[in-house]
């Protein structure tokens, strides 16, 4: 260890380090809200797209059961329009999954940044435990030299 230079606050010679991680951290947490916004606004698009489904098909089945007239063209129509509605839900399925890797690897990402925080946080503990014992025994060393001295002191005017 290099000479101990003694001082009255402790410095932590990684602080800037310490200081992005938190940013760091701060910015990750803040990205996987996004990642959750994002995901519950898929999932609700999708929610949407299947409850249009649902009512396409009750309505294709009350003119089924209705016992009129049926119009062919209407329930060409409504197929159709349920064909559609089922590659629309398709497409969506797919969002709502690219939504979810998305936030399951933010949340990844989160993880380590406060792991990174979390090690320099115990790091800097351990050299403040370190700091204060140094500095504890050049107190101790500091008073051992005052005593020393005032013990030759008294001898010296013992002496004459």
């Amino acid at each position: 260890m290099a000479k101990v230079k003694k001082s009255k606050r402790f410095n932590y010679n990684l602080a800037s380090v310490l200081k992005v991680r938190k940013i760091r951290e701060i910015l990750q947490k803040e990205e996987v809200s996004k990642a959750i916004k994002k995901l519950k606004e898929e999932q609700e698009k999708q929610r949407k797209i299947e409850e249009e489904q649902e009512a396409e098909h009750h309505k294709i089945i009350e003119i089924y059961e209705s016992g009129k007239a049926i119009d062919l063209d209407e329930i060409f129509l409504r197929k159709h329009h349920l064909t559609t509605l089922k590659i629309k839900f398709d497409k969506q399925v797919i969002e709502t999954e690219k939504a979810e890797r998305n936030k399951k690897e933010e949340d990844k990402k989160l993880l380590q940044a406060v792991k990174d925080k979390k090690i320099l946080e115990k790091d800097k503990e351990k050299k403040r435990l370190q700091w204060k014992k140094v500095m504890e025994k050049e107190d101790v060393k500091f008073l051992d030299d005052i005593s020393v001295s005032r013990f030759f002191r008294n001898i010296s005017k013992d002496d004459e």
